[in-house]
């Protein structure tokens, strides 16, 4: 019986380089070493360095999305949805401080905010630019939708009377004390 040869040392070689360029390729297209498992690692260290690059910032109305998206997104499903058609622009509450002036002024989660003193908000005058134009200390109108999402709508005035706030970098700031979201994005396309 003949006995078997074990391969010749330059297929070894060989075998040896194209996994050693198949792991580099992998390591350079989904990152890690060799790509861990063809990507996993790499597609979740994108995901987690994608959600910490949405800035929020401290001005006493918080953004919750970046600003005004160019395509239509499904809404939260805690959060009440307002189709309206005849809306053009508005802030919708997502949520209130408690004991702040907003929650004085009686604005309550699912209020659209469509003016501040009779000022219609729009894209180039959102509600943070508006609250800003105000000292502290300053009552301000709201003009609200309330139960715009259940066919009840009512349109209101309230008022509130704005509070300071120290930004971090020590500068005084009014505050009215809400977390908002642009409402456009919620309506219906045609």
């Amino acid at each position: 019986m003949e006995r078997q040869r074990p391969p010749s040392p330059s297929w070894v070689w060989v075998v040896l380089i194209a996994v050693a360029l198949v792991s580099l390729g992998c390591g350079l297209l989904f990152g890690g070493l060799g790509g861990f498992l063809l990507g996993r690692l790499g597609q979740e260290r994108r995901i987690s360095s994608w959600r910490q690059a949405i800035p929020t910032p401290e001005l006493g109305i918080t953004p919750e999305t970046p600003r005004r998206p160019r395509t239509p997104q499904a809404p939260q499903p805690s959060v009440p949805t307002p189709f309206v058609r005849d809306l053009e622009y508005g802030a919708l509450v997502m949520s209130v401080v408690a004991d702040s002036p907003a929650d004085e002024a009686g604005l309550q989660r699912g209020d659209i905010i469509t003016a501040v003193e009779g000022e219609p908000l729009s894209e180039e005058r959102d509600l943070a630019a508006a609250i800003q134009s105000f000292r502290p200390g300053v009552e301000v109108r709201l003009t609200i939708w309330r139960g715009a999402g259940h066919g009840n709508r009512e349109e209101l005035t309230l008022r509130a009377t704005l509070t300071e706030k120290r930004t971090e970098e020590g500068a005084t700031i009014a505050y009215l004390g809400v977390t908002v979201t642009d409402a456009p994005w919620l309506m219906p396309y045609d």
